[in-house]
């Protein structure tokens, strides 16, 4: 099982923020099973999966996200 974060980005912000979630994953020695920017309608979104539900708790904390769902299988995973 994995646990999904969506965070919302501003385009004229994305790539300092970008640059302050990698520094703080690296910190905290958290290895997400992925890390992918998208968009969603005219909003730029980061969706991170995380190994734990602890991580990914910590991560939507720090960066004001929102948990998608407590868990995801690993089959939905693409």
């Amino acid at each position: 099982m994995r646990y999904a974060v969506e965070v919302p980005v501003a385009e004229d912000d994305l790539h300092e923020q970008m640059n302050r979630m990698r520094g703080w994953l690296d910190h905290q020695r958290f290895e997400p099973r992925s890390f992918r920017l998208s968009r969603a309608g005219n909003r730029q979104v980061v969706h991170v999966l995380f190994k734990t539900e602890n991580e990914a708790l910590a991560f939507t904390a720090e960066f004001r996200g929102l948990l998608l769902a407590s868990s995801v299988p690993e089959a939905a995973i693409a």
